[in-house]
């Protein structure tokens, strides 16, 4: 006869609570295969935080310039990585971003996004030809990410 597992009440809650697993992702850019997995997603959705409903007193603000360099800092955007040191943002980017006047909440979940595919090409060497490419690939991980933030299964 088997032993039972006995699991602690720390245990059980620790596992009830935990991040959800995710199905490793594999981009291909360029003709290289960029796998994105669940450390890469948890990581960035805890840099992100939880989402929030914006700013109080109403609908969510666009931040000001200042604010989006603070957040892209925040998400290490504005260093150059050694695999990608093409993609550190630039003040041109900067500026793209604040002029899409994109609400905190929604600014996080890009940058986050960013951060994990940079991360995950770091990891792997695997080089990014620009900035289009790059939000290609964060876009393809940004739901995961949502849903990570959330707290809700990949798939």
């Amino acid at each position: 006869m088997a032993k039972p597992i006995v699991l602690s009440l720390a245990t059980m809650i620790a596992l009830a609570t935990s991040a959800p697993a995710m199905a490793q992702r594999v981009l291909s850019l360029d003709g290289q295969s960029l796998a994105i997995d669940a450390s890469h997603i948890g990581g960035a959705a805890r840099m992100a935080g939880p989402p929030n409903a914006g700013r109080p007193g109403g609908a969510p603000q666009a931040l000001s310039r200042a604010e989006v360099r603070k957040l892209a800092d925040a998400f290490g955007l504005l260093k150059e990585t050694r695999t990608n040191p093409q993609l550190g943002f630039l003040d041109g980017d900067i500026a793209y971003w604040f002029e899409q006047h994109l609400s905190e909440d929604r600014l996080k979940l890009e940058f986050a996004a960013r951060r994990a595919v940079l991360d995950a090409a770091e990891q792997q060497k695997i080089v990014i030809a620009d900035q289009g490419k790059l939000s290609w690939a964060a876009q393809q991980v940004a739901a995961d990410l949502q849903k990570a933030r959330l707290g809700l299964p990949a798939k």
